[in-house]
């Protein structure tokens, strides 16, 4: 009886199965060893399952290509007319508002996102803003393809690409783009009902946006109270790590100086706008809370005889002092508006320089590298020096980088601002870079930057390139 119920309900199941009720098993069951049947029939239904789900899906990618006939159809026409092939497909599958149709559609969609935001606000996909505007869009083509793709955005977010570079590079992944759609043509009818606008950005794709670092010199007030031990540089840490400007940043702490480093671009930007006022009033409160007294005395020892002036000039940072022009020395530090009435007094006292003085001091400060001062005497103003004229073309510069939209040009700006670099001389068509001895110092990437945006947008040559010059 029971060998009659099995006949009944043996079939061939699609020539390579053999179904008994509903226990499908493979017809080379007999070469799978000492397996048991529970582990034979498993593997044969999950075999199975397999092979009718890949047909099913077979069968609907060809549904799916039929579909999107037409669409290709008249993207080729548009293409053959000359159309860019992304505007070709943007045209024909992408309507006028809202979500595409189709997968291609919202692919295509997405792709031309990030390229307008690009072209037409300078927004990168992992960069501020951009995070905002184009990174959805990234994420969206990136989830939904995978692959070359995908590895390629994440390669553009990784480099911190910039302007023309990152331009060429997601026009590259345009193209990418449209290759894939020829290859796999029934995205072209699969039916789309997700908005790449307001994709989900994981956090694989957040940790991709750009980190800015900044370092700035403490207020003189709170260095003063690092010396005394007021304070620590841990409680100098813990007050910086509360402010926004720094949140989920890394903040080191030097004697003089901070290092911020992670710092987003919304942050960066911030920062340079904003944080010299916040240092000034936090030097301010905490002078008035330990009791530190503004009115240092001037240094007699260091005071010159005879020629003025003396001047009002930021040290670094936010920390002011009283330069001596002449003798190329620090007299004292303070409050600015403290410091421009000590200064008056110095200079109503002091003899007036000349003239010829003046002339005779103005070309010492541009012959020695090792003492310059904070305020230069007369810059962009030639100075007869022999034969040739010698020009200080730093305002030049630093009107050229204000505006500066790149990483680097940022921060070659924010170093002329602090002054880590006090004069660019020009003589005979050779510049050269002139530094204080005192205070930060320009680093080797910024300077390398400003050598070859200088040589580019001027055609001067760099005193200390390997190549002679005349």
């Amino acid at each position: 009886m029971a060998v009659h119920l099995i006949r009944k309900n043996l079939n061939e199941a699609e020539g390579d199965y053999i179904k008994i009720g509903n226990t499908v098993l493979p017809t080379n069951a007999a070469n799978m060893g000492n397996a048991d049947y529970d582990t034979v029939a498993r593997m044969g239904k999950q075999k199975y399952d397999a092979e009718k789900k890949a047909e099913e899906d077979e069968r609907k990618r060809q549904a799916a290509i039929e579909k999107g006939k037409d669409y290709q159809e008249k993207i080729d026409e548009l293409i053959n007319q000359g159309k860019d092939p992304i505007d070709a497909y943007f045209e024909v599958l992408v309507p006028g508002n809202g979500k595409a149709d189709t997968v291609a559609g919202e692919l295509v969609r997405a792709m031309m996102r990030i390229l307008y935001r690009d072209w037409n606000d300078g927004d990168r996909f992992f960069a501020g803003y951009g995070m905002e505007t184009a990174m959805p869009s990234a994420a969206y083509i990136m989830d939904t393809l995978g692959g070359a793709i995908k590895n390629t955005l994440v390669d553009i977010a990784e480099s911190e690409l910039e302007e023309d570079s990152y331009t060429a590079a997601i026009e590259n992944v345009s193209d990418m783009l449209i290759k894939h759609l020829k290859d796999h043509p029934e995205l072209l009818g699969e039916d789309n009902t997700n908005d790449g606008r307001y994709w989900r950005v994981s956090s694989e794709y957040e940790k991709l946006e750009q980190k800015y670092d900044y370092d700035f010199s403490l207020p003189w007030q709170i260095e003063e109270l690092v010396d005394r031990g007021d304070v620590s540089e841990n409680e100098i840490e813990w007050e910086l790590s509360d402010w926004e400007y720094f949140k989920n940043c890394e903040i080191e702490v030097w004697s003089d100086s901070v290092e911020v480093h992670g710092l987003t671009e919304e942050q960066y930007d911030e920062i340079r706008q904003y944080l010299d006022k916040s240092l000034e009033s936090w030097g301010e409160d905490w002078a008035e809370e330990y009791g530190l007294d503004d009115e240092d005395d001037l240094d007699e020892s260091v005071l010159h005889e005879g020629t003025s002036p003396y001047t009002v000039a930021r040290y670094k940072g936010n920390q002011y002092g009283i330069w001596d022009e002449v003798s190329c020395t620090w007299v004292t530090f303070g409050k600015k508006t403290d410091l421009e009435k000590r200064a008056k007094k110095l200079n109503a006292i002091a003899t007036p320089e000349t003239p010829q003085q003046r002339a005779d001091r103005v070309k010492y400060h541009l012959r020695d590298e090792g003492c310059h001062s904070r305020k230069r005497v007369k810059r962009n103003k030639k100075v007869n020096e022999g034969s040739y004229d010698t020009e200080d073309i730093f305002n030049d510069v630093y009107r050229a980088l204000e505006n500066a939209n790149t990483k680097i040009g940022k921060k070659a700006f924010d170093a002329l601002d602090r002054e880590d670099i006090v004069s660019i001389i020009v003589n005979d068509g050779v510049f050269w870079f002139e530094e204080l001895q005192y205070g930060h110092h320009c680093s080797k990437e910024v300077k390398d930057y400003l050598k070859n945006f200088i040589k580019k947008t001027y055609g001067y040559e760099y005193l200390y390139d390997k190549h002679p010059f005349k």
